[in-house]
């Protein structure tokens, strides 16, 4: 509210108005990303569960939060749990592996299009063309 006062008067009522909308869509945007982040723990706890991978419920909540970070997260706590899951041994490594493979693939093609066009109203191909740009841009970044 403190910056509508640095815009000029003739234009803060449209500029209050845009700026609305674009805290809702961005706490959609959120509650989306948490919902996926959610689901990413519960089936990593379940998971372990199964496999008698040990701390399942502990790795479960660091999927979840390693979930929320765009693009590697749900990659960094794939990794985690696999190098968790050698405690038990090579093959359910391979499988928790294999298991991580699918499920950020499911992730990314179907989980998190669906949420975003539910939660934002964006056509699921207009949400993976955006985390293509964004990741073409990361990358450039460093490069």
């Amino acid at each position: 509210r403190f910056a509508l006062h640095l815009v000029a008067a003739s234009r803060r009522d449209r500029v209050e108005a845009l700026s609305d909308r674009v805290m809702v869509q961005v706490g959609r945007y959120m509650l989306a990303n948490l919902a996926t982040s959610v689901l990413a723990g519960v089936a990593t706890g379940v998971w372990s569960w199964a496999t008698g991978i040990p701390y399942g419920m502990l790795l479960g909540f660091l999927v979840a939060v390693m979930d929320m970070v765009p693009v590697i997260g749900s990659t960094v706590g794939g990794f985690v749990v696999c190098l968790v899951a050698l405690s038990v041994s090579l093959p359910v490594t391979i499988a928790t592996l294999a298991f991580y493979t699918g499920f950020r693939f499911a992730e990314d093609h179907l989980t998190t299009p669906l949420t975003m066009k539910y939660v934002t109203r964006l056509h699921p191909a207009a949400t993976m063309i955006a985390v293509l740009i964004g990741g073409t841009l990361l990358e450039g970044g460093y490069g």
